[in-house]
């Protein structure tokens, strides 16, 4: 039986600590590691350099279905942020361009609101949201955004857990049409063996749309056992 290892971007990552323990793996520590490579290991890379920026050029020119963006607030480029906010758009302020759980981001309604950010975003409005787990090249588990009933007052524009909202396991797993097409083009487009993908569906365009890849992404529950099953079915485990 080979040893397993996690090797985590992100020191202290909880993602990679859960699947360690889940698959019988060890973590492979940023600093001062006494890892010793052997032939037969298998090393699973969990989490990359995620740059929100670079991602969204990789979409534009892999023709993947994305908001508009921009790295202008304003002055003479056919797209900027301000020109966006006086056509009547709203604009997602990205600050941070390697954040997560929403940090970084500042919605800006009235030119008054933007604020100083290496990337712009148009906001997208979205009846649902999801986040589709890919792993070498599969849909693995697909969930959705929904809002905590015990949260009265939730932030439908940013749907993360501080804002009101939960991760829903959707049973069916497999081709969901556009959706996991989608999310598979994505972590095609990137590069990357494993990532969960944030999709959004605008019904008024009928489409979806990426928001992010997720290269360290939280797991519990049935999607800790969803990439348990995929890594055991890609090393022959």
């Amino acid at each position: 039986m080979p040893r397993i290892f996690i090797k985590s971007h992100t020191a202290g990552s909880r993602g990679a600590l859960s699947l360690a323990r889940a698959i019988g793996a060890k973590v492979i520590k940023h600093a001062n590691s006494n890892y010793k490579p052997r032939a037969s290991d298998i090393v699973i890379p969990w989490g990359s350099s995620s740059n929100k920026l670079e991602n969204f050029r990789t979409f534009t020119l892999a023709q993947i279905s994305a908001p508009e963006w921009t790295t202008y607030r304003n002055g003479q480029a056919i797209g900027t942020a301000e020109k966006w906010i006086e056509e009547g758009v709203t604009v997602v302020c990205r600050t941070i361009l390697n954040g997560s759980c929403g940090k970084g981001i500042v919605i800006a309604k009235t030119v008054e609101e933007l604020v100083d950010a290496p990337l712009y975003v148009k906001y997208v409005p979205k009846k649902e949201e999801y986040r589709v787990h890919v792993a070498f090249g599969k849909v693995i588990a697909v969930q959705r955004k929904a809002r905590r009933l015990e949260c009265e007052n939730p932030n439908w524009q940013i749907r993360n857990h501080e804002n009101g909202f939960v991760f829903v396991h959707m049973e069916f797993v497999g081709n969901r049409g556009a959706l996991t097409d989608l999310a598979t083009a994505a972590t095609e487009a990137l590069k990357l063996p494993i990532g969960a993908v944030d999709i959004i569906w605008n019904e008024k365009n009928n489409q979806y749309y990426v928001l992010e890849v997720n290269t360290s992404p939280g797991l519990e529950g049935k999607t800790i056992d969803a990439y348990v099953k995929a890594i055991k079915e890609e090393y022959d485990l």
